[in-house]
């Protein structure tokens, strides 16, 4: 019986500190500013609402559009245009369309707060909550909560097949199991082509490993399994696909690339190496100088992938890292234009989270500089959050500045504002006051709830 009640005690501790996780990140959505992405994106789902795949004429000023064969395209992937034109057929169009879209990525947020806990708890009983926590609000997973993007769906699809595939290679597979293994490549395939090379090397490697120790029928099964979870969203993309281009393996956005001239095989012209060190370590939008508390994770990773017994398990979680993070510092536009921090490592930083509990685990004593470091990383992103998450392009910062100082701050010295919650306080308490008390509500109640999981080592 006590065994029970602690367990029924841990459900509701986490159901609560969840739960509020899911409306930091609503409060905190971007109701105001349309970007060159969001605008075309927002009414592309509306389209789809109404089975039209193609937008207005006047939609050709945007960057993210481009006229193919007398029609005007969305340059983007299909992925959460399809998912928001959901909530958008059913709720319709009349209401703010942002805050309808951010509600749903936000959702996404949550679901992979909730994801990153599971995989953490693979490795260990202690701080898992508490390397939950420190990922999803002192790290980029907020901000790509808060806003129209595909980094938070990306975050939860990539690393839900992490998991399975973990679990298959402990424990066994199954229908189910391979199934939605298919399924969330699939997704992510909707969401990031460039992505979908990720879970397509979980599955490689899942395929070797069932092979070589269930024999070719399970193999032959899992594959089976597999495909008919992929099939349906790959359908629809291969649909979008023959409806826009003509070409079911032709997608859209490679249009772009044809028209402002970037050179390289679908976009991959920067070297590796410089742009993981843009990505990483670059004072102006690197992840550690950005999110510090993120570096004592990177530091411990190697540590933490060389801590697993198992070769297969080692190589998910190698391959994993390596398969999305090198193409996508190779792709051109590797800094992510005007978007805060280095977007595209948003979905491998939970990653990140048992490297975190491990150092904990290890260095207890490290617990306060865990928690200062996190603190600063809140407070960044409440700022981030409630001024804007479109700060300002690579090119437009001089090394050595950083983003937060040099775009963030200055904005917020000039009135720009964004978050939902500000919104809602500026009618009651006025401009200043309004968003003074939004950054400190949030930004206090995300370092509450950090604080509580790393005093009580949950």
């Amino acid at each position: 019986m006590l065994a029970l009640k602690k367990i029924g005690e841990r459900i509701v501790i986490l159901i609560i500190i969840f739960s509020i996780v899911g409306v930091i990140y609503i409060l905190s959505i971007n109701v105001i500013w349309f970007t060159s992405y969001t605008a075309p994106l927002i009414d592309l789902s509306s389209k789809i609402c109404r089975g039209e795949v193609f937008l207005e004429e006047h939609y050709s000023v945007y960057v993210d559009v481009v006229k193919y064969n007398s029609n005007y395209l969305f340059a983007g992937p299909i992925g959460l245009p399809l998912v928001i034109s959901i909530p958008l057929c059913f709720f319709g169009i009349s209401g703010n369309q942002l805050l309808i879209g951010g509600v749903v990525v936000s959702l996404y947020g949550l679901a992979s707060t909730v994801v990153i806990y599971l995989f953490t708890r693979l490795y260990g009983d202690r701080y898992v909550l508490a390397s939950t926590l420190v990922i999803s609000l002192s790290g980029l997973l907020w901000i790509y909560s808060s806003h129209i993007f595909p980094q938070a769906p990306l975050t939860f699809s990539m690393l839900l097949a992490l998991y399975l595939s973990v679990s298959i290679v402990r424990r066994g597979g199954d229908e189910l199991k391979y199934l939605l293994l298919g399924f969330l490549s699939s997704l992510t395939l909707l969401m990031d082509p460039m992505a979908f090379l990720a879970p397509l090397s979980l599955g490689i490697i899942v395929a070797i490993y069932v092979a070589k120790y269930h024999g070719l029928r399970s193999l032959l099964c899992a594959f089976i399994a597999w495909t008919a979870g992929f099939s349906p969203l790959a359908a629809a993309q291969a649909l979008y696909n023959v409806a826009t281009t003509g070409n079911p393996f032709s997608f859209p956005e490679t249009l772009l690339l044809v028209r402002i001239g970037v050179d390289g095989y679908l976009g991959l012209s920067v070297n590796p190496l410089y742009g993981l060190y843009m990505l990483i370590i670059d004072p102006r939008k690197g992840l550690i100088p950005l999110y510090p508390v993120l570096g004592l994770g990177a530091s411990m990773l190697p540590r933490f992938i060389a801590s697993i017994p198992d070769i297969y398990e080692r190589l998910l979680l190698v391959i994993f890292l390596a398969s999305y993070t090198i193409p996508h510092a190779m792709w051109y536009d590797f800094d992510g234009g005007l978007s805060y921090g280095p977007r595209f490592l948003t979905p491998i930083t939970p990653i990140l989270a048992p490297s975190l509990q491990l150092l904990l685990t290890r260095r207890p004593r490290l617990e306060p500089l865990v928690m200062v470091l996190s603190a600063l990383s809140i407070l960044t992103n409440s700022v981030v959050v409630t001024v804007s998450p479109y700060t300002c392009a690579l090119e437009e910062m001089e090394f050595p500045s950083n983003q937060f100082l040099s775009c963030v701050l200055p904005k917020l010295v000039e009135g720009v504002r964004s978050s939902y919650l500000y919104e809602a306080l500026k009618g009651v308490l006025g401009d200043v006051i309004g968003f003074v008390s939004a950054i400190l509500a949030l930004g206090i109640a995300s370092i509450i709830l950090t604080a509580y999981t790393l005093i009580k080592k949950i």
